[in-house]
């Protein structure tokens, strides 16, 4: 039943995108059949960690008149933790590293 109701969504929100109501289409990927609880589990939101920053780092604001460092070394400012395991989760942390 899932991946029918999933199926009728993208199939309404692509004749939507043959009209020009919307700027992308939808398909069929490796989550169409599962629940949300099922993706978030696989994709382990479920043991996302609120942030553990103090709070001088918990706000950021900059004034209009500032000047962007060329490049900070955020291990000077200890922000920086080691490297850890990710588990098995959504292998997409190589994009943000490589960021």
């Amino acid at each position: 039943r899932i991946f029918q109701d999933k199926l009728a969504e993208i199939e309404r929100h692509n004749a939507k995108y043959a009209k020009g109501e919307v700027t992308y289409t939808k398909g069929i990927n490796q989550f169409t059949d599962r629940s949300k609880k099922e993706i978030s589990a696989f994709l382990n939101q479920n043991k996302m960690l609120k942030s553990k920053i103090p709070g001088k780092y918990g706000k950021f604001f900059v004034p209009s008149n500032a000047v962007p460092a060329t490049e900070v070394d955020w291990r000077d400012k200890d922000v920086v933790t080691e490297v850890k395991w990710q588990g098995d989760g959504c292998q997409s942390c190589w994009s943000f590293a490589a960021c």
